[in-house]
């Protein structure tokens, strides 16, 4: 639930429906009820990275993604840390966003290529980058 402004959440909490409409379904009910606003009383807003900053609050956690995934040490020797389902997911449904620096092409393009594993293109928009 929120006020929508120019496609971006400018203030937003979470609800629960799955955004299409629709009730929830019983794949989609969370036993745990999230509140409507984070513990510490700071709402959900549309918060782009940077160069230089990936959120301006790193440890406000995406309800949309809490009731949908977790993060936990992988059973694959050697893996590190992989990305769970919480729930059941339909085919082609979102589970998780995709989020680090911003930097553009020149940026990426110019710097050695073992430096861009984790970038992704948004086109005429940049390059985002999740750093190691």
């Amino acid at each position: 639930d929120g006020d929508m402004h120019r496609a971006y959440y400018v203030e937003a909490c979470p609800s629960n429906s799955d955004g299409d409409g629709s009730p929830p379904s019983c794949a989609t009910v969370v036993v745990d009820e999230l509140p409507r606003r984070d513990p510490r009383n700071r709402s959900f807003r549309y918060d782009p990275s940077t160069a230089e900053v990936i959120s301006s609050d790193l440890l406000l956690a995406d309800p949309y993604e809490t009731r949908r995934v977790f993060v936990r040490a992988s059973n694959i020797p050697g893996a590190g840390e992989g990305l769970f389902a919480r729930i059941p997911l339909r085919a082609g449904e979102v589970a998780a966003f995709y989020n680090g620096v911003r930097l553009s092409h020149e940026t990426v393009d110019g710097r050695d290529w073992e430096l861009n594993d984790n970038t992704i293109s948004l086109g005429e928009e940049g390059v985002i980058d999740v750093p190691i």
